[in-house]
C-alpha cells in the first residue's frame, strides 16, 4: 500500500476491482483512520486527545453503526396511477374504471408492456380489474338475493341483470371496449327488452 499526492493505492484485490474508482479499500481506510487519530492525538484539545479506533480481530476498523433504513414509502393506490399515452392519457385508472372498464381489462391482459412505466401501469390495471371483478360479484350476490323475492318482476329483473353483467364481463375479459358504439347499441336493445318484459309481468 502507498500514499502519493494525497491519494492512496493498494495492491489488494478489493482495490483492484473497485478501489481505483472509490479511492479506498479496507487497508487504505485503516491507514487513513490511524493517521487521523495520530494527528488528533498530537494536536490535543479541550477534551484531550482522541483515542484511535481499535481494530477488530479480522484487521478491520470498527465503524459506527449504520443509521436504520428509512421506512418504505406508502405504496401508491393502483387507482391513482395515471395513463401516460393514448386517447386516455392523463386519466387515472379510477376514472377509467367508471368510464371505460373495458380499457382496464385491455391494459391488464392485452397491452404489450415496452417500458418500466408500461409495466407499472399494467400491474396497477390488473389490481383495479380485480377490484371491479369483486365489485361485480358482490352485485351478483345481491341480485341473486333479490331474485328469491316473492315479487316476480323483481326476480326477473335480477336474473336478467345477472346475465347481462356476465356478458359485459366476458366482453371486457376479451379486451373489448364497452364504449364501442356497436356494443352500446346491443346493450341498449337488451335493456329495452328487459323493460318490456318487466312491464308485461306487472300487468299479469
Amino acid at each position: 500500500m502507498s500514499l502519493a499526492d494525497g491519494r492512496y493505492a493498494c495492491t489488494c484485490p478489493d482495490f483492484a476491482n473497485r478501489g481505483a474508482q472509490l479511492g479506498l479499500c479496507k487497508h487504505t481506510e485503516l491507514v487513513r483512520l490511524r493517521r487521523e487519530a495520530l494527528k488528533q492525538s498530537k494536536a490535543g484539545g479541550a477534551s484531550g486527545p482522541s483515542a484511535p479506533t481499535p481494530p477488530t480481530p479480522n484487521g478491520r476498523t470498527d465503524r459506527a453503526p449504520e443509521a436504520p433504513a428509512a421506512p418504505p414509502q406508502a405504496t401508491q393506490d393502483p387507482g391513482e396511477v395515471v395513463v401516460h399515452w393514448g386517447k386516455h392519457k392523463g386519466k387515472t385508472l379510477s376514472d377509467l374504471a367508471r368510464e371505460a372498464p373495458g380499457f382496464i381489462a385491455w391494459l391488464a391482459f392485452k397491452m404489450e408492456a415496452r417500458s418500466d412505466e408500461d409495466r407499472r401501469l399494467q400491474e396497477a390495471a390488473r389490481k383495479v380489474h380485480e377490484r371491479l371483478k369483486l365489485k361485480a360479484e358482490k352485485g351478483e350476490k345481491k341480485a341473486r338475493g333479490q331474485s328469491r323475492s316473492a315479487d316476480p318482476v323483481a326476480g326477473f329483473i335480477a336474473a336478467a341483470g345477472i346475465e347481462l353483467l356476465k356478458e359485459i364481463w366476458r366482453a371486457q375479459g376479451n379486451g373489448r371496449d364497452i364504449e364501442d358504439p356497436a356494443i352500446q347499441k346491443a346493450l341498449e336493445l337488451r335493456l329495452q327488452a328487459i323493460r318490456r318484459v318487466a312491464e308485461l309481468l306487472r300487468k299479469i
